[in-house]
């Protein structure tokens, strides 16, 4: 209780009891007082109440995100589940392909390999050091392939992936060609889509991408050498483009 209104009480006890009345302006005071008080307390019911409702409305808001977000995480983990399924299914049906084929050492020795649903080939086989042109047993590694690829694919689309390691280019010659690894992992992408298309894939079935050395499969060695397994094409077997 502040110090005027116990003022205020104590003149009117004083008054009361020696008197008997009220005068007027203390009266007056007093019911004023009292309903400067009162708006006070209503205005604190009030803000009392609003932020009630706005706790509700915030805690509602996050119970709805709490579901939305277990309802999204379930989705994600279904698509997951289909996608992982579906990279099986194109993993066994590459296999199936390539062993179909006749590729003799070269399927037996890691040269070609199928791994995540794609057909790796090494690129010390496929191409000479600082070179995207292929030799002649890449072209006959694509030559055997590219039937296969042709007739268990045709429904699909065919990504070649060119990949380096992360050794820079230092030959002045190859620099002029290729700049950077990027772009001899994409010039060797083109040429391996180029080979297939001689052998009967259509154009609009292929596409190349270049990675560099930004996709190893492998840590490289640290003897700044790279690694052998790093330099690579695949041919990769997608539902779109």
């Amino acid at each position: 209780m502040s110090r005027n209104i116990a003022l205020i009480i104590a003149a009117l006890a004083v008054l009361i009891i020696g008197s008997g009345c009220v005068p007027y302006w203390v009266h007056h005071k007093a019911v004023k007082l009292y309903e400067d008080r009162e708006e006070i307390f209503k205005g604190h019911q009030t803000e009392h109440a609003d932020l009630v409702r706005r706790t509700d409305e915030a805690e509602a808001k996050a119970k709805t995100a709490e579901i939305e977000r277990d309802r999204f995480k379930e989705l994600y983990e279904k698509a997951e589940g289909v996608q992982k399924k579906l990279l099986a299914q194109i993993t066994k049906r590459v296999e199936t392909a390539v062993q179909a084929v006749d590729l003799g050492p070269e399927i037996e020795g890691g040269v070609v390999a199928v791994r995540d649903g794609k057909i790796s080939i090494a690129g010390d086989v496929l191409f000479a050091l600082g070179s995207a042109n292929l030799t002649d047993k890449a072209k006959a590694i694509l030559k055997k392939l590219a039937p296969a690829l042709k007739t268990n694919f045709k429904d699909n689309f065919i990504r070649i992936e060119g990949h380096t390691d992360n050794v820079p280019i230092k030959n002045p010659r190859t620099l002029e060609k290729y700049p950077t690894n990027w772009h001899l992992s994409a010039a060797r992408a083109l040429s391996v889509l180029i080979e297939l298309k001689k052998h009967g894939i259509p154009e609009r079935m292929m596409y190349a991408a270049g990675y560099g050395e930004f996709k190893e499969r492998v840590p490289n060695k640290p003897n700044k050498k790279g690694h052998p397994e790093n330099r690579r094409v695949e041919i990769a077997i997608v539902t779109s483009k």
